[in-house]
Formats: structure tokens, sequence, C-alpha cells
């Protein structure tokens, strides 16, 4: 997992803190953030991966998410949440209805083992490094056909 940027949004700093904790375990580089406080964090740190809980008071997940759309994020997100089955639902539908990359959700309160399955997974989706993009093909040239020319006599 060496080197990959994790985004933890979240509100209780005892999750935060374990989480930021499994994750340094594992490698990641890892920075907090609060609801609101994503705005100023995200461009800064460009995460590739974005642990989000989607109950928080300051901001929720759904705007989160919101934003995310927005601003084209191409990040991996896996969604956390305390809150009803129904809310962690509509979040996800939310977030793959707008085009956004979800690697799964973690139930509140989550063992240590599900949260490094589920970091893992998300890692594995992630391109690897110098992996090259296909580069767009140029559109095949017309066809045309030689005609041999013949001289005119006027």
């Amino acid at each position: 997992m060496s080197g990959k940027r994790l985004l933890i949004v979240e509100d209780e700093p005892g999750i935060a803190d374990l989480i930021l904790r499994i994750a340094g375990e594992m490698g990641f580089i890892v920075k907090t953030a609060s609801g609101r406080e994503v705005l100023s964090v995200y461009h800064a740190f460009e995460p590739e991966i974005i642990l989000l809980d989607i109950v928080m008071p300051d901001m929720d997940g759904l705007e989160v998410l919101q934003f995310l759309r927005q601003q084209g994020s191409e990040a991996r997100v896996i969604i956390l949440s305390g809150g009803l089955d129904s809310y962690r639902r509509l979040a996800q539908n939310m977030a793959l209805g707008g085009g956004l990359a979800i690697d799964g959700n973690l139930s509140k309160p989550f063992r240590a083992s599900d949260l490094r399955l589920a970091l893992e997974r998300a890692s594995r989706q992630l391109p690897r490094p110098g992996a090259k993009t296909r580069e767009p093909q140029p559109a095949p040239a017309a066809a045309t056909k030689k005609v041999p020319s013949t001289p005119v006599e006027s």
C-alpha cells in the first residue's frame, strides 16, 4: 500500500484516530478532515482513497459526495456510517449515480480486519504507478484508391 493517499472524513476523533493508526501501519499517507474541512483539504492533498462518514454535524457525507462529484473526483470512496442501512445505501446510490468510484461501505462499529480489507480492496482498484493509460487512437485515414494517370488528349 506504500504511499497511497487516504483522506479520512470523520467527525468522531476516536474513530478517526483508530483509522489513522491502522492505515498508517499499512503504509498509507493519511490526512483527516471533518465534513466542511474537505472543501479546503481535497485539492491540496489529492487523495486516491476517501473514507467518508455519512452522518456528520457540520457537513454530511451526502454533501461531501456532491462536492466530490462536482470536482470530477477519481478517488475511490469507502462509505462509513453508524446510521441506518437505508441512509448508507442512499449515499452509495447517489455516489454511483454521480459517477464516483465506490469501493463498499463499513458499518460502525467495525472490526480492524474489515477496515484493512476495505482499504486493500480500494488500493487494488487504483492504477499502478507508471501505468500508461491508453492513448486515443487516430481515426483511420479515408481509404483512397490510386487511379493511374492517363494522359488526356485534346
